[in-house]
């Protein structure tokens, strides 16, 4: 009893001179007593094929059946079912936006044959090297000439649209990013809001000339360069728009780069199909292409809200041989915070606790649901494939999350090392000391109960332990060893 007595005196003690300071020492001995805190680290994987939407001509594809004996024409029949190739009629003039937006945009003349014209008034008083500047202001566009680092005036200022011809390059950048660019035709410039749009007025075969280089090597097999001028020629015309201008210089409609970017083969390919268009019924047909179908293409109403077309079916694609067929999971693996972030506030609403995908009859993801600590949104395929930088819709989810019972334990103390890995495929937990050396292989985790799995391990050593699959090392959690 006495000594007993005598042990719990110092307990009263500490408590009484502890006071205010005393909830401080009880959540120390608490926090020694309590059991160690659990380890998590969780990824999302996205394995996945292709690039590019998937519909129509797989660029890589018609590569391969080139290379196979197939002519541009017959590519052409197979990627756009039931389609005929037939000759269109003239060779229009086609009107490029090249930017807009601008208050002042300038050209620099590569030869002595510039023409300047608005309103029936022009001037040619312009030597190669001259620097034009176009600007929109209070009393319309005036155009001035810079020589020698000497302004002046060339052509006032006025109201209406600057056209000007023959030798001339661009010292703007343009929506595709092209810089120093000639250009075939001539250009406008246009009056547009507070600024000037630029527009390349060229007749069509010729615009063909620096978008089938854009879209596609050079290098590859003629009939390929053959398969996409038609493509191209095709999806120019069917996609034509209506108002001040035809189409974009960029991705909105197709990569046009002008003189500059112009190859021979590519040159030699548009003459060797002159006029030569997709028709379905008599009627141009949009004939889209992407780079890489990743083995099948899509159908149109798979991957975008439309109405399905009989031309824009999925096709096996048996012959691609592309780098990215498959991706590199090295680069589409993600933490949950970072989805979070890109998919945004409503689309995910909470921390993210699951990816769930609907896959379509073309393979790709219809839609998505993210499941969050605060609920449950379903957005489209696209809007992930948009949101995370994937290559196209052709992915799927896999997730990998690691958990360890206990953060530090004793030598050859058995701890549990659980959580979620994908069904199918191999993963497997591996270890290395924290001192260094080569990752160690455990063993190869298998689900049990869905997709969890739980394996026990004895750590002789600090360290960490990871996931690994697809040969890329995935989450970790470190146990220390006292």
């Amino acid at each position: 009893m006495g000594t007993a007595a005598h042990a719990q005196a110092p307990r009263r003690r500490v408590a009484c001179r502890v006071g205010r300071s005393g909830v401080v020492v009880l959540a120390l001995l608490l926090a020694m007593l309590a059991p160690a805190t659990t380890m998590a680290a969780t990824q999302y994987w996205f394995p996945g094929k292709g690039w590019g939407h998937g519909i129509g001509m797989s660029q890589y594809g018609a590569q391969g059946f080139a290379g196979r004996g197939f002519t541009a024409e017959q590519v052409i029949r197979y990627y756009f079912n039931g389609v005929s190739v037939d000759d269109a009629a003239g060779n229009p003039t086609f009107r490029v936006l090249l930017v807009e937006g601008r208050s002042e945009l300038e050209l620099v003349a590569r030869g002595g044959n510039v023409t300047v014209t608005r309103n029936g008034a022009s001037s040619s008083d312009v030597d190669a090297g001259d620097v034009l500047r176009i600007r929109r202001g209070g009393a319309g566009t005036c155009v001035l000439r810079i020589r020698d680092g000497a302004t002046s005036t060339l052509l006032g200022c006025g109201a209406g649209t600057v056209v000007v011809t023959g030798a001339v390059a661009t010292r703007f950048t343009a929506d595709n990013g092209a810089f120093g660019h000639r250009y075939r035709g001539h250009l406008r410039f246009v009056p547009h809001g507070a600024g000037l749009r630029a527009v390349n007025h060229v007749p069509l075969e010729l615009y063909l000339r620096g978008v089938v280089p854009s879209e596609m090597p050079a290098s590859w097999h003629a009939e390929a360069l053959g398969a996409q001028a038609i493509a191209a020629r095709s999806y120019a015309l069917a996609t034509r728009r209506s108002g001040p201008f035809d189409a974009f210089a960029d991705t909105r409609s197709q990569v046009y780069r002008g003189i500059e970017h112009e190859h021979s083969r590519t040159t030699a390919a548009v003459n060797a199909t002159r006029g030569l268009i997709a028709t379905v019924g008599g009627q141009v047909v949009p004939t889209f292409y992407h780079s890489t179908s990743g083995g099948r293409t899509a159908n149109i109403e798979h991957v975008w809200n439309s109405e399905p077309r009989s031309y824009l079916r999925g096709r096996p694609d048996p012959w691609e041989r592309s780098p990215h067929s498959s991706w590199d999971i090295r680069e589409v693996r993600f933490g949950p915070a970072h989805i979070r972030r890109q998919l945004g506030a409503a689309s995910a609403p909470g921390a993210i606790r699951d990816i769930r995908v609907q896959v379509n009859g073309s393979g790709r993801v219809q839609q998505a649901r993210i499941v969050t600590a605060r609920g449950t949104r379903t957005i489209p395929g696209t809007q992930v494939r948009e949101a995370l930088g994937l290559r196209s819709t052709f992915f799927r989810v896999e997730r990998l999350e690691i958990r360890a019972r206990a953060r530090q334990v004793r030598r050859g103390q058995r701890v549990a090392i659980e959580g979620t890995v994908p069904r199918s495929g191999a993963t497997f937990l591996v270890f290395r000391p924290r001192s260094g050396g080569r990752w160690q292989r455990v063993g190869r985790v298998r689900p049990q109960r869905g997709t969890r799995y739980r394996v026990n391990v004895r750590p002789q050593q600090d360290g960490v332990y990871r996931l690994q699959r697809r040969g890329q090392l995935g989450p970790g959690v470190r146990i220390r060893v006292r």
